[in-house]
């Protein structure tokens, strides 16, 4: 998937080769991206609430392209009360069960018992 840079410099090629008829037709939809405008906050926060755990690539897409990925990122990123935490999921184990996956995984790392190789 090409990234929001790169689609910008194909498109500003693209459009420098279009007759006058075409780039009236693609100014009319550059004044209904402006348009947009009040609205993207609005549809970047609603992304997120629909899924918490999409990629900035996700909302990128579900926001109809409307900015680029790292714009999303660093915005949300500012915003009062946002953070970031890494799940890491630790069962709650005995001792004897935490043996027993000691010994397993020890045992999966050697190789079931081949060694290295």
């Amino acid at each position: 998937m090409a990234t929001h840079h790169q689609r910008l410099k194909r498109a500003e090629k693209e459009y420098e080769a279009l007759d006058a008829g075409t780039k009236a037709v693609w100014e009319g939809k550059r004044r209904e991206h402006l348009l947009r405008q009040p609205y993207i906050k609005e549809a970047i926060v609603m992304a997120l609430h629909r899924n918490p755990h999409s990629s900035w690539r996700h909302i990128e897409k579900a926001i109809g392209f409307w900015c680029c990925d790292s714009t999303i990122r660093r915005w949300v990123m500012s915003r009062q009360g946002y953070n970031t935490y890494a799940e890491r999921i630790v069962p709650l184990l005995s001792q004897q069960q935490r043996a027993k996956h000691l010994a397993f995984a020890k045992h999966f790392r050697n190789n079931w018992g081949l060694g290295k190789g």
